[in-house]
This record gives C-alpha cells, structure tokens and sequence, in this order.
C-alpha cells in the first residue's frame, strides 16, 4: 500500500529529508523526494553522497536508467500523470 507522509517546520529541510529516508531504506522502503527545484535537488543530491557520515543513500533522479531499482528517487520539476510522477522535464516516470 503506498504511504504519504508530509514534514513541515522541520529543520534543516534538507537533512531531515536526508535521515527520514535512510530510516525508509532500513524498512525496505522507496522513497520520492520532490524538490520545489533544481538548485534544491542539487543540494539534496550532494547530502545523500556524505549521508550518513559513513556511507551514502543510494539515489538518483526519476529519469536516471538505474530508477527502477534504487529505492530512493528525486524529481526537481514533476507533473501528475494518474498515479504516478512524470518529470516535466524529460517526460521520465518514476516507476
């Protein structure tokens, strides 16, 4: 069943964002990140590589080849296709 979660007022962002996916990875969960924009997603992007201190969370962006099988995706510019995200962008959906 998928689940929605929703975090406001939480600081930092972008590390909570950070460290409630890693809690997601450890359930065998996958996870969607969508930044309100690509400077954003950049910056998350650049955390998951040093996140945690000794390792990193595997993810990419919705339109990378490798989405399908790493748990957690990012989408910077996204539109509502029925259930699923598309990047408005490159027309890519989030499996």
């Amino acid at each position: 069943m998928t689940r929605i979660d929703f975090y406001s007022n939480a600081e930092p962002k972008l590390q909570v964002a950070c460290q409630l996916s890693a809690k997601a990875v450890q359930q065998s969960l996958r996870v969607l990140i969508l930044a309100p924009e690509d400077n954003t997603a950049r910056a998350i992007d650049k955390l998951m590589w040093t996140f945690p201190a000794t390792g990193f969370l595997p993810h990419c962006m919705v339109h990378d080849r490798l989405a399908p099988e790493t748990p957690v995706l990012q989408c910077s510019s996204f539109t509502m296709e029925g259930s699923a995200c598309k990047s408005a962008k490159t027309g890519a959906r989030a499996p």
